[in-house]
């Protein structure tokens, strides 16, 4: 890999999904890790249970195999989702006014998120993950 040729000593991925990380890791002779990851993990110091605040829910099911791969299937699995245009989320760059607009939505679902987490049991880890998609959709 060009990577190891090149004197680096470890890969991450900068994607939430980690996608492509697994093949990665079986032609590199380095660690590899990736945001997705390394901040299930980190959250697990901080709590005993999962949360993601997704923006489109299409991505529940990818993140409960990814969670399942990390063997973190028991630690939560509630997702809520925002549903966003295409661009919405790379334009709210461009001002302030804008990234209200994004971070408003990610706001609410955040806190619906830690509410629910606090009212009632995770989720048992044999159901179904399309049925734990908890989507809210917020007015872009």
């Amino acid at each position: 890999m060009k990577a190891e040729r090149e004197g680096y000593y470890a890969i991450f991925v900068s994607h939430f999904p980690d996608a492509g990380s697994y093949d990665v890791r079986s032609v590199a002779d380095m660690p590899v890790t990736g945001l997705g990851q390394a901040t299930m993990l980190w959250c697990c110091k901080l709590g005993q249970h999962l949360g993601i605040v997704a923006i489109n829910p299409g991505s529940a099911p990818w993140f409960h195999q990814q969670a399942g791969k990390y063997g973190l299937r028991g630690r939560g699995g509630r997702i809520y989702s925002v549903r966003f245009e295409p661009g919405q989320i790379p334009g709210a760059y461009g001002g302030e006014g804008k990234a209200v607009e994004i971070k408003d939505p990610f706001d609410k679902q955040a806190e619906a998120l830690v509410a629910q987490s606090t009212e009632g049991p995770p989720y048992e880890a044999d159901r179904d993950a399309s049925s734990m998609i908890n989507s809210h959709p917020a007015s872009p």
